[in-house]
C-alpha cells in the first residue's frame, strides 16, 4: 500500500537516482556495473533491497527494483512509500523493463522520470501556496470548540453546571465533538483531491521511437511494462491517431508523440489550477458548516442558557 503523505526527501532520492544512472547510461556503462554508482548515492532501504536481489536472484535490474518496490508497498503503515515516491520508483521500473524489451536507450527515459519528479515538487509547492491561507484559518477555527470549553469554565457557575452536569450539556458536547471531527475529515478529503491527474504513459515512448522501434511494438511493450508496474495505461485512442497520421503523411511517430506529451502537460497545468481554486473555496465549507457551529454549541449556547436560568420571571 502507499501512504497519502508526500515526502520531498523520498522524491528527491528518485530524482538523484535517475540523474546519476542516466549519466552512466549515456557513457555506455552497462546496467550490471551500476552497483558502485548506486551505492555512492547513499541508497535507502528500497535501493539496498534491489541491489541485494540483483546480486543473488538472477533478476534483471528492472525486475529487481520492481520486486523491491513491491516489498516496500507491502510494508506496515508508517514505513511504506509515500505516494509520490511510489509513483516515481514504479516509473523507473517501467523505463528499465521497457528498455530491456525494446533496446531503447535508458538515459532519456530516466531523465523523463527526473523531470516528472521536478514537476511533482513544483505542483506540491504551488498546492501549499494556494491553500496556505484557507488551511491556516481552518486549523485555527478547528481549535475553537476546545478553547470555548475552557472559556465556559470561567463564565459563571450556571453555564458550567448546565454544560457539564445536565443531559442538555452532554448533548451539546457530543454534537460539538462530532461536528469538529466531521469538519476535519471533510477538510482532509478536500486536500486529497488537490492532485495532478495521472498522465497517460506517453512519456515512456519517445526513447524507443527515436532509435527506430515501430510504434506498434513500443506500444505493446509499454502496455506490458505498465501493467507489471501497476501504472496507468496508454492513451490507445491517441496512439491510434498517431499511427494513422504516420501512415498517411509519413511524419515520424516520435514527433507526434512529443506533441501529445506537451499537450498533456498543458492540460495537467490547466486542470491543477482549476482544482486548486475550487479547493480554496471548498475549504471554507467545513469552517462555516462544522467548526463555527461546534464553537457556538459549547461556547455560546451554555452562556445563553446559563444566563436565562438566573433570570427571575
Amino acid at each position: 500500500m502507499t501512504s497519502s503523505r508526500r515526502d520531498p526527501g523520498e522524491i528527491a532520492e528518485v530524482r538523484a537516482f535517475c540523474l546519476a544512472t542516466a549519466a552512466l547510461a549515456e557513457r555506455g556503462v552497462p546496467v550490471a556495473s551500476w552497483r558502485s554508482a548506486v551505492a555512492e548515492l547513499g541508497p535507502g532501504r528500497l535501493l539496498s533491497v534491489a541491489m541485494e536481489l540483483l546480486g543473488h536472484s538472477g533478476l534483471s535490474f528492472g525486475e529487481a527494483l520492481l520486486a523491491a518496490c513491491e516489498e516496500r508497498l507491502r510494508s506496515p503503515p508508517g514505513t511504506e512509500l509515500g505516494i509520490g515516491a511510489a509513483q516515481g520508483w514504479l516509473r523507473v521500473c517501467a523505463v528499465l523493463l521497457l528498455a530491456e524489451e525494446t533496446g531503447a536507450p535508458l538515459a532519456e527515459g530516466l531523465r523523463s522520470v527526473a523531470d516528472w519528479t521536478d514537476r511533482e515538487q513544483r505542483w506540491d509547492v504551488r498546492r501549499r501556496e494556494a491553500l496556505a491561507g484557507p488551511l491556516a484559518t481552518s486549523r485555527m477555527l478547528a481549535l475553537l470548540p476546545a478553547l470555548s470549553l475552557g472559556m465556559t469554565l470561567f463564565s459563571g457557575e450556571a453555564a458550567v453546571r448546565m454544560l457539564f452536569t445536565t443531559p442538555l450539556g452532554w448533548v451539546l458536547i457530543a454534537l460539538s465533538g462530532s461536528l469538529t471531527a466531521a469538519g476535519l475529515c471533510w477538510r482532509g478529503r478536500i486536500l486529497r483531491r488537490v492532485r495532478v491527474r495521472a498522465g497517460s504513459g506517453l512519456w515512456a515512448l519517445p526513447p524507443a521511437l527515436r532509435v527506430g522501434v515501430s510504434i506498434s511494438r513500443v506500444r505493446a511493450a509499454a502496455e506490458r511494462s505498465f501493467l507489471r508496474c501497476g501504472l496507468p495505461g496508454l492513451d490507445t485512442e491517441a496512439l491510434r491517431g498517431v499511427e494513422e497520421t504516420c501512415a498517411r503523411t509519413g511524419t515520424p511517430a516520435v514527433v507526434l508523440v512529443d506533441e501529445l506529451i506537451r499537450e498533456e502537460h498543458r492540460k495537467q497545468e490547466t486542470a491543477f489550477i482549476g482544482v486548486a481554486a475550487r479547493a480554496e473555496t471548498a475549504l471554507l465549507l467545513p469552517i462555516a458548516l462544522c467548526h463555527l457551529p461546534a464553537f457556538v454549541l459549547v461556547g455560546v449556547v451554555p452562556l445563553v442558557v446559563g444566563l436565562l436560568s438566573t433570570l427571575r420571571w
